[in-house]
């Protein structure tokens, strides 16, 4: 069975399409493409013009508008790097937990080496981010806390169990 491509739709036609004469076959062709509908090119063609009509009718309202507090354009939600969602802070409390509280020591040696910024800097900045997923969602900070305490008892035999609750609780109700 031929296939014709009629206005980047492609159009299978049975063999008899073959024996009509050019003129038949030019008109078939015409009957098809009206019962088609716009090609996928004038699709594209079409969307693309509305885009660039809603840009020039921006342009003409004096173009995007930035907030003037935040300077994000407006509907363009502003980034923030220190929210914390609440498996995030769990994630934090837990890591506290899991290292008797010494994570963000540890940490810092790493960052410090890793990027070049002096370890104290390093430090203020992951206390901050800890501090700041604690503020955000102490039940789910608190959650992972207890979560890497037992995790910690487990792994340890128990031994530094006591010690990981210990820390938990001090900072528990503390922002």
């Amino acid at each position: 069975m031929p296939t014709l491509n009629i206005e980047g739709h492609k159009v299978q036609v049975d063999d008899s399409f073959l024996q009509l004469s050019p003129d038949q076959q030019n008109a078939t062709v015409d009957e098809i493409a009206k019962s088609l509908g716009p090609s996928p090119a004038d699709q594209a063609d079409a969307r693309a013009k509305a885009g660039i009509a809603h840009a020039q009718q921006v342009m003409a309202q004096g173009g995007p508008q930035a907030d003037p507090n935040t300077g994000q354009p407006a509907n363009v939600p502003a980034y923030s790097p220190n929210t914390y969602s609440g498996p995030g802070s769990a994630g934090m409390g837990a890591a506290n937990a899991t290292t008797f509280g010494f994570g963000d020591e540890l940490g810092s040696y790493l960052g410090s080496a890793m990027s070049g910024v002096p370890r104290d800097q390093v430090l203020q900045e992951m206390r901050g981010n800890a501090n700041a997923a604690q503020a955000q969602n102490p039940k789910s900070y608190l959650a992972g806390q207890v979560a890497g305490g037992v995790a910690q008892g487990v792994a340890t035999g128990g031994a530094g169990f006591g010690t990981s609750a210990a820390n938990a609780g001090g900072t528990l109700g503390r922002r």
